[in-house]
């Protein structure tokens, strides 16, 4: 069977790839084949190139490095536009996208100069607006794999959002367990969305659960709960290149169950942390839709 690391000449951007889960599903993709070429992108990019150039994890010489704040749309907006550019030079799309940015924090309601939360711009505006302008910028191959890392176990398109103000910026609106619900919940819908658009039925959307991840991650976290989290994971964590080998074996899963037709009535899929696929409720045309069009005028309002 063809899996995914045997695609030819195999291009991938990873977005969040500085560090844990994204940085060890970009070097599994560099180490896959001297002639696939991955694209890091993160806020310390500086960083990591150098930490490669010292250590012997990538074994050839097919990085490149994006910096990006992926707090602000217009930064997350220049980054596509450069991608873009460098495609049409190399005449060679992106094969996958992986949406891994993130953050785990304790903080109450953040905002950013766009007026959104930080903690929802990082898990799910900034990863819709990345696929919606790679997209419409024709940096995607047809049969592209897009992935966002956050919680496709957990997510539920049928939970009780707050649908009078989706982006929960309104005073008393705003609580960590909503904004999860939300994150979630959106990721499921927009990829969703992106998978029925006419263009896209033969790409691959994906929202992945990661599970339990030996990172750095919880250092944000209030000392008490830091020590907990780091116990917890100590326990029942796997490395974060134990992770990227599970979530890509989600996509070989997927093409494998894919080859008798079409079989999701989402349209995307979920994968739990051992990339096995998971079966969920159907989503609402209606709600899709509402989410889709809020999302687009939170993040690119001029539109």
């Amino acid at each position: 069977m063809s899996t995914f690391l045997s695609t030819p000449s195999l291009h991938a951007l990873v977005v969040g790839g500085t560090s844990g889960i994204g940085r060890a599903i970009a070097i599994r993709i560099a180490n896959s084949s001297q002639s696939a070429k991955v694209i890091i992108a993160g806020r310390s990019v500086d960083k990591v190139e150098q930490d490669f150039k010292e250590s012997r994890e990538v074994q050839h010489n097919n990085l490149k490095y994006e910096k990006v704040d992926c707090t602000s749309m217009e930064d997350v907006k220049k980054m596509c536009a450069r991608i873009a550019q460098d495609i049409r030079t190399s005449n060679k799309k992106l094969d996958a996208v992986f949406l891994t940015q993130g953050i785990l924090t304790t903080a109450g309601l953040t905002l950013t100069k766009d007026g959104i939360d930080s903690k929802m711009a990082l898990h799910y505006y900034s990863r819709m607006l990345i696929v919606r302008e790679l997209l419409r910028l024709q940096c995607l191959t047809d049969h592209a794999t897009i992935m966002s890392v956050l919680d496709g176990r957990f997510s539920d398109a049928n939970a009780k959002l707050n649908w009078d103000d989706l982006a929960l910026v309104k005073p008393g609106s705003f609580g960590l367990g909503q904004c999860g619900k939300h994150c979630m919940a959106f990721n499921d819908m927009q990829l969703s969305w992106f998978a029925l658009q006419g263009e896209s039925r033969s790409r691959t959307y994906i929202h992945a659960f990661p599970g339990f991840v030996k990172t750095p991650i919880s250092t944000n976290l209030p000392a008490l709960m830091r020590w907990g989290t780091q116990a917890v994971t100590a326990l029942f964590g796997v490395s974060p290149d134990d992770c990227a080998k599970n979530l890509i074996q989600g996509i070989d899963n997927i093409r494998e169950e894919s080859k008798g037709g079409d079989t999701n009535q989402n349209y995307a899929w979920n994968i739990d942390s051992s990339g096995k696929i998971l079966k969920k409720g159907r989503i609402d045309d209606s709600k899709r839709a509402k989410v889709s069009e809020h999302t687009w005028k939170v993040t690119d309002p001029s539109q």
